[in-house]
């Protein structure tokens, strides 16, 4: 293939092609349907469409990666508490609150099982 500068004769302009990805990334488009409205506001809250977008595709990367532990990491993040009070603040509905409170409440029990030198809590081995 040889390189070409006039627009019309075949070949393409140097660099108009798109730029090659690195071997181990795969590029794939997606759609991603949002109800009305809702894409707006999370652009509103994430400051632009970029950042959303990136918002996005770092939650997609890591939902593979936590699978069935989502609900553990929540427990373990101090987000956990400031939700639990502000769902108390706004009396959301109970079931979400006594949830919220289970996985902090069984996180708390789990942390003491470990200080007390269990090696196994749960499913998971402790190392």
């Amino acid at each position: 293939m040889t390189k070409s500068t006039g627009v019309g004769r075949g070949g393409y302009r140097e660099g108009a092609r798109r730029p090659e990805l690195p071997k181990k990334l795969k590029r794939e488009k997606q759609i991603i349907s949002f109800q009305a409205g809702d894409f707006a506001y999370f652009v509103a809250v994430m400051g632009s469409v970029e950042a959303a977008k990136k918002q996005i595709e770092d939650w997609v990367r890591a939902y593979p990666i936590a699978r069935g532990e989502t609900d553990r990491l929540l427990a373990q993040s101090p987000l956990a508490t400031e939700l639990l009070t502000y769902l108390e603040a706004t009396d959301a509905p109970e079931h979400l609150r006594d949830r919220l409170e289970s996985l902090i409440m069984q996180r708390a029990s789990d942390e003491v099982k470990i200080a007390d030198g269990v090696t196994q809590v749960g499913e998971s081995s402790v190392v």
